[in-house]
């Protein structure tokens, strides 16, 4: 029979109220069973009886599940799943992925590995869908090895292996550091016909950043791009972190901008690692200028940016930028740390400039609320000794117990030294008796 135009149209609307009304049930018996405080089998199996009618409909239980896996509600899955087999429900391969994948999205691993062991049990049909998400959960709960048997158990049954489930057990093999099984199945999937994706390659980069292995990173990184397969920010994240232990501060700085060239999204993590690499390899000039770098680009600098500057300042000896860039953070209400005060404190001293250091230690810290360490205080009071200011340092050493500190070996040999230089002979042996009793 042909339908008219009238009749088709009627019949869309038929359907698309038959899809607004399963929709409805569907949030019903997600929300029925997703408000239980305390998930017990036995209250999850009375809401899903109360929502029966939903469970009994194939299409409509996967959706619900689903719905489930997208709240990480794996083990309530888990219970619903199990509540439909003892009530004769109809359940397909469709309901244990769904299940699975919420057993994924919750980091069950184990719990996603039985409920496939008993797919075979119950002798419903596995996907490469239902290997691919067990293999994910044990890529969230940091189960390499099972990850790397379910690959190979996958491939005994026979299963058309997809760049998903490679994906999956890559990652799971660099989130715990294995660059070099990370890099074997990365090889392996391109024996496969299998083009390695945008995700195949960051996670070997993912790797490669564990182990500072940052060589083998920029190596991966080329042959990605020679692939026609081009990295994203979070690839080039981990290639610029991979070098920035190493100090590799020219990868980080080319990266970065091949960032701006590639037109590729910069974010703070992008520059804080390529500032830290230049911090590491005594780049201090360089530093600022990626920080300023910060500014133009809209990205926003947080305390990382400017710990890692005003670090790298400290050791080359550049007090002025140092404090410069501290009273931007300051101006910019950036959250502070007591390391970022003690990098600005230790500059003034390398530069003897007492005073500004004591001024730091007296005035900055007390106004945002930062408590110091000892460090703080033997920094200022080294300053003190640099220049022979004994008055100074007995001062801070008077000052330390008042903020629950207690005086080091290294505080009062500080001390001592200024007191000598200060030719305060007898402050001096009351300071060496005192190191004494602190280091027995």
């Amino acid at each position: 029979m042909r339908l008219t135009g009238q009749s088709l149209k009627g019949c869309l609307m038929l359907e698309a109220c038959r899809n607004c009304q399963g929709k409805q049930l569907v949030s019903q018996a997600s929300a029925a069973v997703l408000q239980l405080k305390d998930a017990t089998s036995a209250k999850v199996e009375e809401a899903v009886h109360s929502t029966w009618d939903v469970w009994m409909q194939p299409r409509l239980a996967t959706k619900a599940l689903s719905d489930l896996a997208a709240q990480r509600q794996g083990k309530v899955a888990v219970q619903v799943l199990s509540t439909m087999l003892r009530g004769a429900a109809e359940t397909s391969a469709f309901h244990y992925n769904a299940a699975v994948n919420a057993c994924a999205t919750s980091g069950l691993w184990q719990s996603a590995l039985d409920l496939l062991s008993s797919m075979f049990d119950q002798r419903v049909e596995c996907t490469i869908i239902s290997f691919s998400s067990t293999i994910a959960a044990c890529e969230t709960s940091s189960q390499w090895e099972r990850a790397v048997e379910l690959l190979d158990w996958s491939s005994q049954e026979g299963l058309r292996q997809n760049i998903i489930i490679y994906n999956s057990t890559v990652s799971a093999c660099a989130a715990a550091g294995h660059w070099e099984l990370a890099l074997n199945f990365l090889k392996s999937c391109q024996h496969t016909n299998l083009s390695p994706s945008v995700v195949s390659y960051g996670s070997m980069l993912s790797a490669c950043q564990k182990d500072g292995e940052w060589q083998l990173a920029s190596c991966v990184f080329h042959a990605s791009r020679g692939q026609a397969v081009y990295p994203n920010t979070i690839s080039y994240d981990a290639c610029i972190s991979s070098g920035e232990k190493a100090g590799q501060w020219q990868l980080g700085i080319h990266l970065l901008h091949s960032m701006y060239l590639d037109k590729i999204e910069r974010i703070d993590v992008s520059f804080n690692a390529a500032i830290s690499a230049c911090e590491k390899a005594g780049r201090w000039h360089i530093a600022v200028q990626t920080l300023s770098r910060m500014n133009s680009a809209r990205v926003a600098s947080d305390f990382i940016s400017f710990d890692s500057s005003i670090s790298a300042c400290e050791k080359g000896e550049q007090w002025g930028t140092a404090l410069r860039i501290l009273a931007r953070m300051q101006d910019m209400k950036v959250e502070k740390i007591v390391i970022t005060f003690n990098s600005a404190i230790s500059a003034c001293e390398k530069g003897g400039q007492w005073f500004r250091a004591l001024n730091v230690l007296r005035c900055s810290l007390p106004l945002v609320y930062v408590k110091p360490s000892v460090i703080s205080f033997n920094s200022a009071i080294s300053a003190c000794e640099s220049c022979g200011y004994w008055r100074a340092a007995l001062q801070l050493i008077n000052a330390m117990p008042s903020v629950t500190l207690t005086p080091t070996a290294v505080t009062c040999s500080s001390a001592i030294s200024a007191c000598d230089k200060g030719e305060r002979w007898r402050l001096s042996e009351l300071g060496f008796e005192l190191s004494g009793e602190l280091v027995e």
